[in-house]
């Protein structure tokens, strides 16, 4: 439902505001939104146009992730912009270092030995 309603939204803004469309349409899975812009520049305008979009339809942005600074004079202060102390962000399951610009995934490893003990055939290569 939530879905069927942020896509509604979008669509009535496409006219206005159509990249913030495009991204709210396509890059976005349940409460994430997921997109990459070249600069600050085109961050600062994509995100404001979203913010505006999304508050039409009644939908209430917590907080963007980057990392650049987004906020300028214009930005609510209370409104976070920038990671800061965070060094890693979590989205869609995949870890994302903003310092860096790395995608991560986190797996857990199992032991390739079945058997334990010292028996020749379980203790790998020699």
């Amino acid at each position: 439902m939530a879905l069927t309603a942020l896509r509604k939204t979008a669509g009535e803004g496409a006219e206005q505001y159509p990249e913030a469309s495009k991204i709210l349409t396509k890059d976005t899975y349940m409460d994430d939104i997921c997109t990459s812009v070249p600069t600050t520049e085109d961050a600062r305008k994509v995100t404001h146009d979203m913010k505006i979009v999304l508050e039409k339809g009644g939908f209430k942005v917590k907080g963007w992730s980057s990392n650049d600074l987004l906020q300028d004079e214009g930005t609510i202060q209370g409104e976070r912009s920038i990671l800061g102390d965070v060094e890693e962000q979590k989205v869609l399951d995949v870890v994302w270092d903003p310092e860096s610009y790395l995608l991560k995934y986190r797996v857990k490893q199992q032991s390739c030995n079945k058997g334990k003990g010292n028996n020749d055939k379980t203790d790998g290569f020699k």
